[in-house]
């Protein structure tokens, strides 16, 4: 299973590595245009969260959930069975928030290759 950042997520990077037996796991930013509007526009606030972790560190709480859902069937991407959110708080100690960060994604393993535990 291949990972990257959004520079690989091209459809020429996902032939390549399908074609070679492989799965991948790639975040999609607006730069992708159609294929980040049709996971922009999914019912996420109607998904579950299915995992989620908090750490502490360096005076901060961050706490990161995902929602996965099947692909949609026509989207604009090849090979993707998967679509996902992560979303990431980060909190002072005193509970005021610092960030929020948003992360859309693709993945072309089902459920049954990997979880969102392991999509996380």
């Amino acid at each position: 299973m291949l990972t990257a950042d959004a520079l690989h997520t091209v459809r020429a990077t996902a032939n390549l590595i399908r074609e070679h037996g492989g799965h991948l796991v790639l975040p999609v930013k607006e730069n992708r245009g159609a294929l980040f509007d049709e996971l922009n526009t999914l019912p996420w606030h109607e998904v579950p969260i299915t995992h989620a972790s908090t750490e502490t560190g360096h005076g901060r709480l961050t706490t990161r959930t995902i929602q996965v859902l099947p692909a949609p069937d026509d989207l604009p991407f090849p090979h993707v069975s998967q679509v996902w959110l992560i979303e990431r708080h980060v909190r002072a100690k005193d509970g005021t928030l610092l960030s929020a960060i948003a992360q859309l994604g693709i993945a072309s393993p089902d459920e049954h290759l990997a979880s969102s535990t392991d999509l996380a």
